[in-house]
């Protein structure tokens, strides 16, 4: 399944341009990420070397597809995929770095807050009045596509989140399960 995956997201990378503002931006110092986004993206945030870029995200994306596929439910690979490939074929590869701790959250929880960071433009300035954010909320020519960006992206941050707060309520679940359980044996013996 991974390297069909990887095999169409790769043909995707080659016949979707990369984001065409993303260069600008980067030139103009107001990238609406967060500063855990740059190390992560490093080829097109400090060199603005597309090539270098694109085989750059493909092989750590496979890296993170052989982990998920080994390390995750069958559901989880495949969302992952799905959206993964999303950003591949619409050329907003500067979300698959976002996505990927994301999802790997779900195998190490304290990864959803390199997600959170890299893609929220936090880490700019205190008050949240500096150019990144203002570009992250206002700089935008299409609404639909950036409200369908932010929702994928909060796919897994939620799922991950629900499946911490489910986790822990079934153990109680099970405790007290059990609990009732042997207090209904003794009293039955």
């Amino acid at each position: 399944m991974v390297i069909v995956a990887e095999a169409v997201k790769i043909y995707s990378s080659f016949s979707s341009p990369i984001d065409r503002f993303l260069p600008i931006v980067i030139k103009n110092g107001v990238t609406p990420y967060g500063v855990v986004w740059y190390p992560l993206n490093w080829p097109i945030a400090f060199l603005l070397n597309e090539s270098l870029y694109r085989v750059w995200i493909l092989a750590v994306d496979f890296g993170f597809s052989i982990w998920f596929c080994r390390s995750s439910s069958i559901m989880v690979n495949v969302l992952f995929q799905l959206i993964d490939w999303h950003w591949f074929d619409t050329g907003t590869w500067q979300n698959v770095s976002v996505t990927w701790f994301g999802f790997a959250a779900f195998v190490y929880f304290p990864l959803l807050f390199v997600s959170v960071l890299s893609k929220l433009p936090l880490g700019w300035s205190a008050t949240l009045n500096d150019a990144h954010f203002q570009d992250a909320i206002y700089g935008h020519e299409n609404d639909l596509q950036h409200f369908i960006g932010y929702a994928l992206i909060a796919i897994p941050w939620v799922l991950v989140v629900a499946s911490r707060i489910r986790s822990p309520a079934r153990k109680r679940g099970q405790i007290l399960t059990s609990l009732c359980v042997d207090a209904w044996t003794q009293t039955r013996n």
